[in-house]
């Protein structure tokens, strides 16, 4: 692989897109690629870039410790850039930067260089769609992203063990609203999927009919058995299911009870306003927060006021309502559009 193949690559990318910095074998001997790296670097410090490191027939820890051919070009640069000493360390500290981050190997685990270069590029696509889901969150959704990121740390999804995740919270602060969030930005990342939004109601039909639901959404199979082929299919496949809404025990138990159906790095997130009802068989429980005061104060904004601001003579109204709602984003969204095209003193009343 040449040198300059680099290029074609991470050429001039727009502001918060992805580079894929390929390294190999004598890739240190070119000034012009070292050159084109501490853009890369310069372009994730100051733009966010993302940088997914690709090693190609040479190993991290030579990139690391710069053995090898990247010793011996180093030494060149050394005798040619006598008088820009300066420029070689930058050189240097660049490549131990990258080897840093979280990338492909083509040596690790005996990869094909078809599974190394369809791993590399999988890996990219699945970070832009997950970018891409975050980028196309509703801009009302105030103070989603850090809860959002709360949760997925929770669900570990890289692990292979079976997961269930438990989110309870007061009604209207915004549990569907997450986790709905959260099933769209990490879908990808399983083999089928199924959101079940009201298991309170749709468990008034009887719980075959909502179990009958998940198999069809994911086997595409209507069956109120579940076999040894539906076992067998299922222990394949690594499923996510969201189970929103539950207010009885009896109903997880029913539907994702046996952990030993779903294939390794399965989850399973539940949603339910009493804490007191899922007590057990939830591996990670997270309670959902009320939004703090400025957080709540914003989405009141957004929705009373839309783009214009208020006039300093309703901060008093406004800490009263933002007090009187005491961070439940459904009470703020209400209030907020009930108050949109009333007068002030119409607040008052």
């Amino acid at each position: 692989m040449a040198a300059s193949s680099s290029s074609l690559i991470y050429g001039s990318n727009p502001p918060d897109q992805y580079d894929v910095f390929i390294s190999f074998g004598d890739y240190a001997s070119s000034s012009w690629c070292l050159n084109e790296l501490l853009e890369i670097l310069g372009c994730n410090e100051t733009r966010g870039q993302i940088i997914v490191p690709a090693f190609y027939h040479v190993s991290p820890s030579n990139i690391r410790k710069q053995t090898g051919t990247y010793k011996k070009a180093f030494a060149e640069h050394e005798k040619r850039f006598k008088k820009m000493k300066d420029k070689v360390q930058k050189w240097r500290a660049a490549l131990a930067q990258v080897d840093n981050l979280s990338g492909w190997d083509l040596n690790q685990h005996d990869r094909s260089e078809y599974e190394f270069v369809d791993g590399t590029v999988k890996d990219v696509l699945d970070r832009l769609n997950q970018k891409s889901s975050s980028d196309h969150l509703d801009p009302g959704l105030v103070g989603i992203i850090s809860r959002i990121e709360r949760v997925e740390s929770l669900l570990c999804i890289g692990m292979t063990n079976i997961r269930i995740i438990g989110i309870w919270g007061m009604s209207g602060i915004g549990k569907t609203t997450i986790t709905r969030a959260i099933f769209n930005r990490v879908a990808n990342k399983f083999d089928d999927v199924c959101f079940l939004a009201n298991v309170r109601d749709d468990a008034k039909n009887g719980l075959n009919q909502l179990q009958e639901k998940i198999l069809f959404e994911i086997l595409d199979k209507r069956s109120l058995n579940i076999n040894d082929f539906t076992r067998s299919r299922l222990r394949r496949m690594k499923i996510l299911i969201v189970l929103n809404d539950v207010n009885d025990s009896e109903h997880l138990k029913f539907l994702v009870g046996d952990r030993s159906l779903f294939g390794l790095g399965s989850r399973i997130t539940v949603t339910y306003k009493d804490r007191q009802v899922l007590n057990n068989g939830i591996d990670e429980l997270y309670e959902l927060e009320r939004l703090n005061f400025y957080e709540a104060l914003q989405l009141f904004r957004a929705n009373a006021f839309k783009q214009n601001h208020p006039s300093k003579d309703y901060e008093e109204l406004l800490r009263k309502i933002i007090n009187y709602a005491q961070g439940n984003s459904l009470t703020l969204k209400v209030l907020g559009c009930f108050l949109l095209v009333r007068s002030k003193q119409e607040w008052k009343r």
